[in-house]
This record gives C-alpha cells, structure tokens and sequence, in this order.
C-alpha cells in the first residue's frame, strides 16, 4: 500500500514499532468523526506524510455519540482490510469537547485495549488552549511547535507537522462548499490545526 521514503517522520514511526531495521511498510489509518475533519485539524500531518510518498487511509464516520465497541470493531475492519499499523485520531477532549470526537479518540482506545492483536503505535492530535488554537502565528513565537522540551514523567512523546501547503488545505476545505460558512473562513485561516499539529503517542499500545 506504501513505498515510503526514509525520513525523520518515519523514522520514528519504525522506532515506536520496533522496526528500525526492518523495511515493513508503515501505513496509516486516520480515525476521524466528519469528512471535512481531516482538511480542518489533521492536514499538517496529512499533507507532510502525503508529500513523501505516504498515502494515508482516512476512516470517517458519522452521527451522534457512539458505543466505543462499535467503533473499535469498524477500526478493527479497516486495521485488517489495509494491514494497518499506525493509528491516528483525536485526544480524549477532541479539539473542542466535540462528542464525536471524543468517541474517535474512546473508541480507538477500546480497539487498543480489547481488539488489536498485531504490533501496532497510535497516536493522538493534542488539543490546545483557545488562544493557541486560533492565533497560530503567536502560537509558534510562544508555544513553539519545533522546541525541544524536557519530556517529564507525565508527557508523551510528540511528534511535530508544519503545513507544507496551506493553500491546499484551503482548496480541500472548499470541497466541502456547505461548511465553508464565514466563521470557518477565519478558521482556515488563524487557526493552529490548520498550520501545524502535534501528534501526542498513546501510551500501553
């Protein structure tokens, strides 16, 4: 599914799976509540695996708040289906308390705890203060994205995306016409998801 290229991103992927010496290939599930999810908070990530040579597989789904069970066992499915080995999906607050996403994050977990049964990482998009979340450019002068900090007992281990191309998230967003109201507008265009993401590891996986 993919011929990815040796760069530091997956590098650390190999390093968190054990396969540093190993040319398995690495392929990716994003685990997301809505099909315009992955334009609005994961494109930095997206767009950076997509420019070397990644191809990651998106699993949408839809409607209200979900049994972590029936998540997990859709997750399952498509783990299966693509020969997946990396997860990644929203934290346990899900950017803003979207219940939706919340249930991306509880059913991924679920997966981990009770169906997974191969070598497998996941990873979780941090959630960030209001402030941090929609003036990105003080963002990075103030919570600067690419330094380095002491990992401390109670921190997992990150990994940072910078957009490559702002402009084709836009362009993306634009495909989704209904949800591109005023107000999103602005989004796309002050907030931190949109220009870089930090992808925290969950823990015991």
């Amino acid at each position: 599914m993919i011929k990815a290229a040796d760069t530091r991103h997956i590098g650390r992927f190999k390093s968190d799976l054990g396969l540093t010496e190993s040319n398995e290939p690495i392929n990716i599930l994003y685990v997301t509540a809505h099909p315009d999810d992955e334009t609005m908070f994961f494109s930095p990530s997206i767009l950076t695996l997509q420019t070397f040579q990644w191809y990651p597989d998106i699993d949408s789904c839809s409607g209200s708040q979900w049994d972590p069970e029936q998540v997990a066992r859709h997750i399952s499915e498509s783990v299966d289906k693509w020969d997946i080995n990396v997860l990644i999906t929203f934290d346990s607050y899900g950017v803003s308390g979207h219940s939706n996403h919340i249930s991306c994050y509880l059913g991924v977990e679920h997966y981990l705890k009770h169906f997974s049964r191969r070598r497998l990482v996941a990873y979780r998009l941090k959630s960030v203060s209001l402030l941090q979340k929609y003036c990105w450019p003080l963002g990075l002068r103030l919570f600067n994205p690419f330094q380095k900090r002491e990992q401390n007992e109670h921190s997992s281990p990150s990994i940072k995306f910078f957009n490559p191309k702002p402009s084709a998230t836009l362009y993306a967003m634009e495909l989704h016409e209904s949800q591109l109201v005023w107000f999103r507008r602005i989004y796309m265009s002050l907030s931190q998801y949109v220009h870089w993401n930090e992808l925290e590891k969950i823990e015991g996986c």
